[in-house]
């Protein structure tokens, strides 16, 4: 995902809810991408669902997801 910075980006405002927008991280190659929540699937994992590409992914909500900058929202999936 192009200029966005995880350094600087800020959490997601808890409780996360289910259809929030966001940024996730892939575990498969450690790059962050657009996402939607989809619901919490274990103690401490949220699903995930990566808008741009079609796949999901159990993420940890406190090191894997961010919220997602207003320019980077206004991009259709």
């Amino acid at each position: 995902m192009a200029k966005f910075d995880d350094s600087t980006a800020e959490e997601l405002e808890k409780p996360i809810k289910k259809g929030t927008l966001c940024a996730a991280l892939l575990q498969s190659d450690k790059a962050w991408y657009r996402a939607r929540v989809i619901g919490t699937v274990a103690k401490g994992l949220i699903e995930v669902y990566f808008i741009d590409y079609g796949n999901t992914e159990a993420v940890r909500p406190d090191m894997d997801l961010r919220k997602l900058p207003a320019h980077l929202l206004a991009f259709e999936p």
